[in-house]
């Protein structure tokens, strides 16, 4: 016997309220919306009742000198997508190498979800090892439980110069630009003589020549 064959004769001892079960079945699923169609069909292939979704904290980098980083926020949703809120979240570092501490100066500590499912530990700071390090984050609730890892890098940027620092360097170059200006005016000279102190003698203007005049006629004579 072929296989259609087979199907044929399945087809013909399949009873009505088998094919009924299998239209309702069909029925259903065509009439579900788009979205929760795709969340149930999700929830069916993974099978994770819970999720931890992270939205904040990502491939940070923290300043270790300034000892300021972005906390990590994450949300906390079920299969279809939806918050879950008064879910336990934990927050976790490293305890060696690069990491963050918390406001107690722990590596761990836990929150609860808000009503949107958020979580969000306040804060924060880096220690003073440089280097990349992962955040690891778990949430329960409802006996269902996620894990989520968050990256982040310590750095330590360069130091900028102070202002002091480049006012000296200023004043040392507006002293030196006017000592090079002082000595091309001393060897220019500028048509004067100099003593040998270093100061200018200006130029002697001889005396002017008298003027003798005689009555009768005009004349000039030399004295």
């Amino acid at each position: 016997m072929t296989l259609q064959d087979r199907l044929r004769a399945h087809w013909r001892t399949w009873d009505s309220k088998g094919a009924s079960a299998w239209i309702s079945l069909v029925l259903t699923l065509a009439l579900l919306p788009g979205p929760a169609m795709g969340a149930a069909l999700a929830q069916q292939a993974t099978g994770d009742p819970l999720r931890i979704v992270v939205m904040e904290g990502e491939g940070s980098i923290n300043n270790v000198r300034e000892m300021t980083m972005r906390s990590p926020v994450v949300r906390v949703v079920d299969a279809a997508g939806k918050p879950v809120a008064g879910a336990t979240v934990s927050f976790t570092t490293p305890s060696m190498g690069a990491s963050a501490i918390f406001v107690d100066g722990g590596n761990q500590a836990s929150v609860t979800t808000d009503e949107k499912g958020g979580a969000r530990v306040q804060g924060m700071r880096p220690n003073n090892v440089v280097g990349t390090f992962e955040i690891r984050v778990t949430a329960s609730s409802g006996g269902n439980r996620a894990t989520a890892r968050i990256a982040q890098t310590n750095a330590a940027p360069a130091v900028k110069a102070s202002g002091g620092s480049n006012k000296g360097v200023l004043i040392g170059v507006l002293l030196a630009v006017a000592g090079g200006v002082g000595a091309a005016v001393a060897l220019s000279g500028g048509g004067s003589s100099s003593s040998p102190g270093g100061s200018v003698t200006p130029p002697v203007t001889p005396p002017a020549t008298p003027v003798t005049i005689t009555a009768g006629a005009p004349g000039f004579s030399a004295p």
